[in-house]
């Protein structure tokens, strides 16, 4: 059997590389399906470089790829996969050190990365690799139904300009963002965003970002001033379900100590997934 050969990932086509992702991604834990479209939005939203992300071949076929996201110094694998028929033969492996090679050429500092707690094979190749815990995100999801009652009077909601959450991202976040959810991510959504928040007289106090897609409520970003009350950030997420009554609501990598977990819950919204972040320094 040939060895596998690598190249740039800039050079197929979004349907080819779409085609790719999907086939690397069948029979995983979560069903995915990209066409060219939604392939160039993920590149996009996540600063993806396909010259810096790797395409594994054999025999001229791609057959494995691993997508590398840099913002500065960072970098951020956004999906690695291997194919039905070559999976067992080391692929995982080769295509995760082509594309970490690649990130050394880079000049990277960090490469992070998520893996399910569930997908042991993958968690393992990146082991071995070096990359270690940082910590556990939840993905959180809650099906269109009424909003549980009040335990009590909650503060006044309003709008707020999505500009003005993105200039108070770092001061409302105490840790770095999980990649998706980061300020650079959020940046390049941020003309379909839409927020609501909750200010007292010293100024902003909590605030719920979202993106409504027909019947699905994606919540962009859960942020709270330090020692804000936990009505506030109710007040403003109770807002954005109420205005989307027949939204699906979801989340995707929530720390799992995040204060906002409790409300989320309280809200009726449960954690579907769980995710291991890794990192690793180069």
């Amino acid at each position: 059997m040939s060895a596998l050969t690598f190249h740039s990932a800039e050079r197929l086509a979004d349907d080819q590389l779409a085609h790719l992702f999907n086939r690397g991604y069948t029979g995983y834990y979560v069903p995915v399906t990209l066409d060219a479209t939604a392939f160039r939005a993920m590149v996009t939203a996540n600063d993806i470089d396909l010259g810096a992300s790797r395409v594994g071949e054999r025999d001229g076929a791609p057959v494995a790829f691993a997508m590398l996201a840099i913002r500065g110094r960072r970098g951020w694998i956004g999906g690695m996969g291997v194919v039905p028929e070559a999976r067992g033969q080391g692929g995982g492996r080769a295509i995760m050190e082509a594309v970490l090679e690649s990130a050394r050429a880079r000049g990277l500092a960090t490469v992070d990365l998520e893996v399910l707690e569930q997908n042991q094979p993958a968690a393992r190749i990146y082991e071995a690799l070096g990359f270690r815990d940082r910590r556990w995100l939840d993905v959180w999801s809650r099906e269109a139904a009424p909003l549980p009652s009040t335990s009590g009077p909650l503060p006044a909601v309003e709008p707020m300009p999505v500009a003005e959450c993105l200039a108070r991202h770092a001061r409302f976040h105490r840790r770095p963002a999980p990649w998706q959810r980061d300020l650079g991510s959020l940046q390049h959504w941020a003309d379909r965003l839409e927020a609501c928040a909750v200010r007292d007289r010293r100024g902003w106090v909590a605030w719920t970002l979202f993106r409504a897609d027909g019947r699905l409520l994606n919540l962009a970003d859960l942020a709270a001033r330090a020692r804000a009350a936990p009505a506030a950030l109710e007040a403003t997420l109770r807002d954005a379900l109420s205005a989307h009554p027949e939204s699906t609501l979801t989340l995707i990598n929530l720390p799992a100590d995040d204060p906002a977990s409790n409300c989320l819950r309280g809200l009726g919204a449960v954690v579907k997934l769980r995710q291991r972040e890794m990192t690793r320094a180069l």
